[in-house]
């Protein structure tokens, strides 16, 4: 990159990993006497009003904007004059130019300046708080006005990343250019296109080169969209949105709103922490909660193309979402839409025998998917009903109970056979292990024969599990479980214990 130093009109060359700050200028070229790139270099026609114009810029940017290390761009208006109304401004020739289009857009901030060099104020987001003497007012409103680009744009171009191509192009309506090719020419970058000029094809030929390309675009990032679903497919990908989804529905309006202003959240959230656990009773809302801080994260992410953003919810009502594999083929499916993610994953998907690739190669996948992004942020929510292999979490979780629980802590010198059998039989079902403790608890004596008769009389899975539930309940109570079970199955509204015990 070459640009020009304001202290000695010399050009300076700079890579683009060690590059200065840099102002950008923007104006309209004089008619004639507008100074070229050896005017300035060799120092010539330096009486000529373009040469002038070019060292106001740097004087400009030197005294006022040295304290400024936010790059922008300066928009001089030679047809604004200082105590001239807002009218004035918005008639500017300057919105009726066709290259000034990007020129507005593409700057993270614009400060506009009048003949005089006066400040009108600017578009654009800034957080800088010494620069706010140096750019004035915002003026989104009164451009969008002018313009008919939506507000949100105009404050961050990001916002513009769900408008369409015929949207954005309308941008263009009412401006002017000199060569008539450069009326698509300007929208190149605007639309995302990379395509070169042809100066003699005329309005007509560069506009149909310009739509081709787009059509061309959209056509193949259908096909990718469309192979992308099918490696989805293959890995047998779990959707975690479905919960998602399912949560919001359970969500009441305005509730759990305090955690997304909670300082351990705002600090997670811009990243003074790497990691947020909610914890609490089951039942306790945790899901809900969990639901409503990716819902402030999509909002954070929605246009940043550089934050990545995944989820998965764990459950113990989904085979598909129990293990620590289909949390990585998910996480993989959600984030590995970037280079080099995106490549390593259709070379597994590509390869001849077309066999899923094993836990390895997708943690290395997800590795180098997530090193794509500046950030990443990852919301897992129900950690607690991911079984861990070979039963290490479930006796974990034995163990600890049988210490704890007064009525478990009577078979602690069966602990092993209990935490053996129990692992053996649960088939990574976590809720399987939590049912057949309560009934343990039941047991009358703690004689060896009583507990091993208890363990090979557990029921095979949780079917036969709540059968047996059900089973034990004395006869004059079966009529009030049955109507239990009929608020819980037909209720439009989550039930909890509480109200049930109150009300039925």
């Amino acid at each position: 990159m070459r640009l020009l130093n304001v202290n000695s009109l010399d050009f300076q060359e700079f890579r683009d990993n060690n590059r200065s700050s840099y102002v950008a200028a923007s104006h309209r070229w004089l008619s004639e006497g507008e100074a070229t790139f050896q005017d300035v270099r060799d120092r010539r026609n330096m009486n000529g009003k373009g040469y002038q114009k070019v060292e106001a810029f740097a004087t400009y940017i030197r005294v006022h904007l040295a304290p400024i290390s936010a790059e922008l761009c300066l928009a001089y208006l030679a047809d604004v004059r200082t105590g001239d109304g807002i009218s004035t401004f918005e008639k500017s020739e300057w919105f009726k130019r066709g290259w000034t289009l990007q020129e507005l857009l593409a700057p993270r901030m614009v400060v506009f300046v009048t003949k005089e060099w006066h400040v009108i104020g600017h578009k654009g987001e800034s957080t800088c708080a010494v620069c706010r003497p140096f750019i004035g007012s915002g003026l989104e409103t009164t451009i969008s006005r002018v313009t008919k680009i939506p507000e949100e744009v105009l404050h961050d171009y990001k916002g513009s990343i769900n408008l369409s191509v015929h949207d954005k192009m309308k941008w263009m309506e009412g401006r002017e250019t000199t060569r008539p090719e450069d009326m698509s020419y300007a929208l190149f970058g605007i639309v995302g296109v990379s395509l070169p000029t042809i100066y003699g094809e005329k309005d007509e030929g560069a506009r149909q080169r310009l739509l081709a390309t787009i059509q061309q675009r959209d056509k193949l990032a259908a096909q990718q969209a469309e192979h992308y679903r099918k490696i989805a497919d293959w890995l047998a990908s779990p959707d975690p949105w479905t919960d998602h989804e399912s949560a919001r529905r359970r969500h009441e309006p305005r509730t759990g709103a305090w955690l997304l202003h909670h300082n351990q959240y705002l600090a997670w959230k811009f990243r003074s922490c790497r990691s947020l656990w909610i914890y609490g009773k089951a039942a306790c809302g945790k899901t809900i909660l969990c639901s409503t801080a990716i819902e402030d994260v999509q909002g954070l992410c929605k246009n940043a193309t550089e934050i990545g953003h995944a989820i998965f919810y764990f459950s113990f009502s989904d085979n598909n979402k129990q293990t620590y594999r289909n949390l990585i083929v998910s996480l993989v499916v959600q984030l590995a839409t970037k280079e080099p993610g995106l490549s390593m994953l259709r070379q597994a998907y590509e390869k001849a025998e077309r066999r899923q690739p094993g836990l390895d190669e997708l943690q290395k996948i997800l590795s180098a998917s997530i090193a794509s992004y500046d950030e990443v942020f990852l919301h897992l929510d129900a950690l607690d009903e991911c079984p861990e292999g070979d039963g290490v979490r479930q006796n974990k979780y034995v163990s600890t109970q049988m210490s704890r629980d007064r009525k478990l802590s009577r078979l602690e010198r069966f602990r092993t056979m209990i935490e053996d059998t129990l692992a053996q039989k649960a088939d990574g079902m976590f809720r399987w292990v939590y049912c057949q403790l309560q009934m343990l608890k039941e047991i009358k004596g703690s004689r060896p024969s009583s507990v091993q008769a208890a363990l090979r009389a557990l029921p095979k899975d949780l079917d036969e599990t709540y059968e047996r539930m059900l089973d034990k309940l004395i006869e004059d109570d079966r009529p009030y479980a049955l109507t239990l079970l009929r608020w819980l199955v037909y209720a439009q509204s989550q039930v909890v214990p509480g109200w049930m015990q109150k009300n039925i």
